[in-house]
């Protein structure tokens, strides 16, 4: 019977009870730091999502850009007495507006020797430039080159014929030279 008595007093006497093992987890201020941490990278990581994505549309932009001007430059050179002037014209790719002005402007050659030196071409100089965007200022690109033109057969110069064989070839009038004594 010493047993039943133990027993007993054990189970009245609260010290004695065997502790319960401590559970395993999180607290709530614990879930809630994690979940505001998980926000901020999220956060971070959509802002660089989305500039790299305007960084990408930009970059489309501008070679939409170089492809137009490069395009007008072209068509300008390939047809030269054409006159491919656009003013305030406008495109639209990949649906982006791209307005442009062609510009083809004379150049002079040879300074003051112009009136005595007739070369049998004219120089031009082409400017494409091409700019797009709704806000200003607006973004811009400007493609420039030089082009030579052959004139046409009334403008240049008629060059000399070339000697026949076996014949020579008559003087020029810059060749001759009048005789000072005459008999």
């Amino acid at each position: 019977m010493k047993f039943a008595s133990m027993g007993l007093a054990a189970v009245s006497n609260p010290t004695r009870l065997p502790q319960a093992k401590a559970q395993g987890g999180f607290t709530l201020l614990e879930v809630l730091v994690a979940i505001v941490l998980l926000g901020f990278s999220y956060a971070g990581i959509l802002g660089a999502l989305s500039q790299g994505l305007k960084l990408a549309r930009t970059a489309a932009d501008q070679e939409n850009a170089v492809a137009l001007a490069n395009s007008l430059l072209e068509e300008n050179r390939a047809l030269p007495k054409a006159e491919i002037v656009g003013s305030d014209s406008r495109e639209v790719y990949g649906g982006t507006h791209y307005g442009y002005k062609v510009e083809v402007r004379d150049v002079p050659l040879f300074g003051d020797l112009a009136d005595k030196v007739k070369p049998g071409f004219e120089l031009k100089q082409i400017t494409v430039d091409v700019y797009w965007g709704e806000r200003e200022p607006k973004r811009h690109y400007r493609l420039a080159t030089f082009q030579t033109v052959p004139l046409a057969a009334t403008d240049a110069a008629k060059p000399a014929e070339p000697p026949k064989p076996g014949v020579a070839p008559a003087p020029t009038a810059s060749q001759t030279k009048p005789d000072a004594k005459k008999p």
